[in-house]
């Protein structure tokens, strides 16, 4: 006779909620030494699943943008761009300050990462 191992399981959040669940950044060079940083941020839903149509508000350090944001598609993935950041400044932190969407609600406590520091 078979036998099953049993799967373990992740335990998901609260159910109508979404969650940061990474951040990747990346540079850009521009004219006369100054550069832009780049983040990819994700958003899921309770159960890891990827939530389109939510809005992410991120906050920059070190005389970037004050703030920017992006709206993720399909695949719950959307990219947000800095403004022009000065060569004398090496790195700033993009921090996730706020998502909104339509149906779901924002569980800060439930992000696996809220920022990134990007490098010139």
């Amino acid at each position: 006779t078979a036998t099953s191992t049993p799967v373990p399981t992740q335990t998901p959040g609260a159910p109508g909620t979404m969650h940061v669940g990474s951040l990747a950044g990346v540079s850009a060079k521009l004219a006369k030494g100054n550069w832009q940083a780049r983040v990819t941020v994700s958003v899921h839903d309770s159960v890891h699943g990827p939530v389109g149509g939510a809005t992410v508000t991120l906050s920059w350090s070190a005389g970037a943008l004050a703030s920017s944001a992006c709206t993720t598609a399909a695949d719950g993935t959307c990219t947000a761009t800095s403004g022009t950041i000065a060569r004398n400044v090496s790195t700033v932190t993009a921090t996730v300050s706020d998502i909104t969407h339509g149906t779901l609600t924002y569980a800060s406590a439930d992000n696996h990462q809220t920022s990134v520091v990007v490098a010139k």
